[in-house]
């Protein structure tokens, strides 16, 4: 689902960023806006960045803190950051397939089920070491770059670099496409069931041992 219509939108991609009224190159977020998933060290990041980047930083999703976070852009005089607010599941394509960097900066998390979607939508990805999914999903300098939880600076150094690389930043979205279509249904299916077989026969060795 995600692969394919983030293929549309990104076709219409000049279209949808005028409708949205939002200009240069998108930095995306997607999930709750809490600190614990490290928004205020995104949007300080992003403060640097946009110093010397002609960019645009997408918030989508909701959360207690939004109106917090709105005050704090407005007290830097950030007006590049755009609050898309929560859409639907079968809206997020729409922001997937105009974006060009994403970046999930989480303090805590057990996985991180939006850099599966990032990935799907074929994105360089920045995250945080405490995304449980970075381990499995973020080879640094392959399909992203990894910071540690509260590295605001680290998140300026791989957002500029990004920003700032045309290729780097297509080739690494390959990149990510190729790695995440190891993780589909039919092959967790098949895994699950190897795993299963393999205690059988464990189980077997061990009665045939007794």
């Amino acid at each position: 689902f995600f692969i394919s219509q983030c293929q549309v939108h990104r076709k219409q991609k000049t279209a949808i960023k005028e409708s949205l009224g939002v200009k240069g190159l998108i930095v995306l977020y997607v999930g709750r806006l809490l600190d614990a998933k490290g928004i205020p060290d995104l949007i300080e990041a992003f403060e640097h960045v946009v110093k010397h980047q002609h960019a645009t930083l997408m918030l989508v999703g909701d959360g207690p803190d939004m109106e917090r976070y709105k005050a704090m852009c407005r007290e830097r005089g950030l007006t590049s950051v755009h609050f898309a607010g929560f859409r639907p599941q079968e809206e997020l394509p729409q922001y997937y397939g105009i974006a060009d960097v994403f970046v999930f900066p989480t303090r805590s998390d057990p996985w991180g089920l939006v850099l599966n979607e990032a990935m799907c939508a074929g994105l360089p990805v920045i995250c945080s070491t405490a995304a449980g999914a970075a381990i499995d999903l973020v080879r640094t300098g392959h399909n992203g770059l990894l910071q540690e939880p509260g590295d605001i600076e680290a998140i300026v150094r791989h957002l500029s670099i990004l920003l700032s690389d045309d290729k780097l930043r297509h080739r690494m979205g390959a990149n990510s496409r190729e790695i995440i279509a190891a993780f589909s249904p039919e092959r967790m299916a098949q895994g699950l069931s190897e795993a299963v077989l393999n205690m059988q026969h464990q189980g077997y060795a061990n009665i045939q041992n007794e």
